[in-house]
């Protein structure tokens, strides 16, 4: 059970992420725009940096070792990739590290994003970021007729870019942090039953996703349904949704949410390593053996190496 529902909840558990992640950057860049006229490349890339390349240079190293000198499998040169931040045009991936492909992806446009805000004037950002995700919805039908580009353990091909999510968060908190743009979405999406009928809405569509994973116009309409849930509990915080991601526990899991991505699959192949030699088979208490040393993992990566390199990011 967990092999044949795990691949398409990770796909929707990367979505949620691509959108809430293309929310929290643009606002907070945005914010600083309006505080202080332009906020500074050099701390966003110095914050992002701090945050993220510490535990994720950890978990690929020691991985990529233990593969290459422990289990002899030669992924070396795969390795360089990862490192770069390119594992999302891999075409063949190390397996206990296959989940970084979003992360790529998530640098990629940390990169592209600011530099974006940074030159373009504000005002055109809207209609081009419409203008995109038009596109990629365009391209999610007629990928097959578009040209790619091999070099070698690299395909690079429009598709597996999916920027789309992440945009739809930056356009949202574009939208979200206008004054006349926020008084049109709290009209249609700031009801006291909108975030319930949101949540509806999104399992409705998470339940005719098709056995093969979100492709095809389900890209675009999941992409939009979990876009309108996030902009529901933003609007309105005092909701009885809301208060659900508000609860102690459910923040402590945001909080080192990070680690629990970066560390599940490494903890899923040591205890699926270990009750294989127990001699257990049993889907289930493997999930929820793993889910358990996952967070475990996470809040001691969180107490001690993150928080080490937390300690030089700038205010």
């Amino acid at each position: 059970m967990v092999d044949i529902v795990w691949p398409i909840r990770a796909s929707w558990v990367s979505i949620c992420f691509f959108i809430l992640s293309g929310f929290l950057i643009t606002t907070l860049l945005i914010r600083e725009i309006d505080e202080n006229g332009q906020f500074s490349l050099r701390k966003f890339a110095i914050r992002r940096a701090l945050r993220i390349l510490p535990p994720y240079y950890f978990v690929v190293t020691v991985v990529g070792c233990i593969s290459i000198f422990y289990k002899d499998i030669e992924v070396g040169y795969l390795m360089p990739y990862y490192y770069f931040f390119v594992a999302n045009f891999l075409t063949e991936r190390i397996p206990t590290l296959s989940i970084l492909w979003s992360l790529s992806v998530e640098e990629q446009f940390y990169v592209l994003w600011p530099l974006t805000l940074f030159f373009v004037r504000r005002s055109w950002l809207p209609p081009i970021l419409i203008a995109l995700l038009c596109f990629n919805a365009m391209i999610g039908i007629w990928w097959a007729y578009l040209p790619s580009i091999e070099m070698g353990p690299l395909l690079f091909i429009v598709t597996d870019v999916p920027f789309a999510p992440i945009l739809m968060g930056a356009l949202f908190a574009m939208i979200a942090n206008s004054k006349d743009g926020y008084a049109i979405l709290y009209r249609f999406l700031g009801g006291k039953w909108a975030s319930s009928v949101a949540s509806c809405v999104l399992i409705e569509v998470l339940a005719f996703t098709p056995s093969t994973g979100i492709e095809g116009w389900n890209n675009p309409i999941t992409h939009l349904s979990m876009t309108m849930l996030l902009a529901t509990l933003v609007l309105r915080p005092d909701t009885k949704v809301a208060h659900l991601f508000q609860l102690p526990f459910v923040r402590r899991i945001g909080a080192v949410s990070y680690g629990i991505y970066l560390y599940h699959l490494v903890t899923k192949s040591i205890s699926l390593s270990v009750l294989q030699k127990m001699g257990i088979d049993n889907d289930w208490l493997l999930l929820l053996v793993y889910a358990g040393a996952s967070y475990l993992m996470a809040e001691i990566s969180f107490r001690t190496l993150e928080a080490y390199f937390r300690r030089f990011r700038p205010s």
